[in-house]
């Protein structure tokens, strides 16, 4: 059974829960779900919660992105991306029109990043920047029922992963070593439909390989390869998971900045909600608005803010004066001078809490982001 055949059946499943849920009042139950803006990545978010609003204003962060990316981005006209003599290929909404209709009657990404690779080069820069959007909102609607398929084959991976046989992110390359016929007929698949198989911390799920579309970086905008490249940084290393950081504190730093970067320089890019959702992430969880149980920005004995932390913060705060974040950071620590660098308290109940001016502070943050982030 293909993936497109393990979807479809998946469908029809999910189809006869939702009449027997509602014949019998109660849920089909068959996959679980979480409240995203309670919990994202193992973390749980205090306060009022993240916003998701529009930001504009001129870059000046001073983090840069790959020069590979940049200079994929910015090719001379007659590249492959431009319409000229050499090079007319079909009309743009002509393409995109088709690729469209690929996307609505798709099963799987398979025939859209096929059509991509084909006709991209024909396309110009606007439309190729579509193409790529209509790629990525599939798979903002296919990938829950693509990891729920994963499950069907993880038995037979199990294995290879605790013998350490099998190279983790498992993409099209690395298929070669599973032996069973249907486990890799299902990786393969995958790949071709932009999706690899990541481990991490013991458990492993598909994620979308941003490799793939790097490799259409030369026919896309600035905008669109740095915000590819964004994406592409946060799969190939989540920045937490488990309710732990996988990377350090200054790392963090340099992700919050750089989607900052994006926001200032693109207000009015599409995806700029996306790209909102990681910076109020990544900015949270390095305030410590949101906690990560198994990395605190407080030390647990004393309650008082981390060494390791106040040291990143006073770094970013001398590299990058001017940012949003530095602000932000700066606006803490003037708080925690009221504290003597406490965080947090415990209760009567030996509950812990936010200092009251701590808690002041990140009630007011979502706002405080709102406005050093002026609408467009």
């Amino acid at each position: 059974m293909n993936l497109s055949q393990r979807l479809n059946q998946r469908k029809k499943i999910a189809a006869g829960c939702v009449v027997l849920a509602l014949l019998a009042t109660t849920g089909c139950g068959l996959v679980g779900t979480t409240n995203s803006e309670e919990k994202r990545n193992g973390i749980r978010v205090s306060g009022k919660g993240i916003p998701g609003s529009g930001t504009s204003g001129n870059d000046n962060t001073g983090i840069s992105f790959s020069e590979s990316v940049i200079a994929k981005a910015t090719e001379p006209s007659g590249s492959p991306g431009v319409h000229s003599a050499e090079n007319p290929g079909f009309e743009s909404a002509t393409l995109l029109d088709q690729l469209q209709d690929i996307a609505q009657n798709a099963e799987t990404a398979t025939p859209i990043m096929d059509f991509i690779t084909v006709h991209i080069e024909k396309a110009d820069q606007k439309t190729a920047d579509a193409m790529l959007s209509e790629l990525q909102t599939f798979y903002a609607r296919n990938l829950d029922d693509v990891s729920y398929l994963y499950y069907s084959i993880e038995e037979k991976l199990i294995n290879k992963m605790y013998d350490y046989s099998l190279q983790w992110p498992v993409d099209e390359n690395a298929a070669a070593a599973i032996l069973d016929d249907e486990a890799r007929e299902f990786i393969l698949q995958l790949s071709m439909s932009g999706y690899k198989l990541g481990l991490a911390q013991g458990t492993f799920e598909p994620l979308i390989d941003y490799n793939r579309q790097m490799q259409f970086g030369k026919w896309l905008s600035e905008t669109m390869n740095q915000y590819i490249e964004i994406e592409w940084i946060e799969a190939e290393q989540p920045f937490a998971k488990d309710g732990g950081l996988l990377i350090s504190w200054d790392e963090l730093a340099q992700r919050a900045l750089r989607a900052e970067s994006f926001l200032q320089k693109y207000p009015d890019a599409s995806e700029e909600s996306r790209v909102r959702e990681l910076f109020d992430m990544y900015l949270n969880v390095y305030l410590g608005n949101a906690h990560t149980p198994n990395t605190l920005v407080y030390d647990y004995t004393t309650l008082k803010l981390n060494a390791e932390v106040r040291e990143s913060y006073g770094e970013t705060m001398k590299e990058f004066p001017d940012t949003v974040t530095a602000k932000l950071i700066a606006g803490l620590l003037e708080t925690l001078v009221s504290t003597k660098d406490q965080l947090m308290m415990k209760d009567q109940s030996n509950a812990y809490l936010f200092m009251p001016a701590v808690k002041t502070f990140y009630d007011d943050l979502p706002s405080k982001i709102d406005d050093l982030l002026p609408t467009s």
